[in-house]
């Protein structure tokens, strides 16, 4: 093996490590503002052309995904288990949620777009969908 072989060999084993600790921290990860600074990983120059093709390196894309889904479905089972109040009307109710899911749209939820889309995409999906239920329940009452 030739030293620059030897060197790259080395460069590769080492990103290879920090993508694993990266990782890690992403599921230890409780709130989506630090999801993408958790799995920040600083690549070498030299391998940044070939950085998609490692393993690590989509284990943490495929890491960094499930932990934005979980703390996503957190919310959710949130805004689900949300209650009219005593004397609250249906129809209040149901602008109440609507107002909470506005809420984790624009303050929890923001971090999401970009890289996150999709989840982004289906949150919004599957909490307009707990909306219509509400809405469906204050229609039958």
């Amino acid at each position: 093996m030739t030293p620059s072989q030897h060197f790259m060999a080395q460069r590769l084993r080492r990103t290879e490590a920090d993508f694993a600790s990266a990782a890690q921290r992403v599921s230890r990860v409780t709130d989506l503002a630090l999801l993408r600074n958790a799995g920040h990983v600083s690549v070498p120059v030299e391998l940044r052309a070939a950085v998609r093709s490692l393993p690590g390196h989509r284990r943490l894309q495929s890491a960094l995904t499930l932990r934005a889904e979980q703390l996503v479905d957190r919310d959710l089972k949130a805004l689900d288990a949300l209650t009219p109040a005593d004397g609250q009307s249906p129809e209040d109710f149901v602008i109440q949620v609507r107002q909470e899911f506005g809420k984790m749209r624009d303050m929890r939820w923001h971090h999401l777009r970009g890289d996150f889309s999709q989840v982004l995409h289906q949150a919004c999906r599957r909490a307009e969908e707990i909306i219509a239920r509400a809405h469906r329940a204050a229609k039958a009452q």
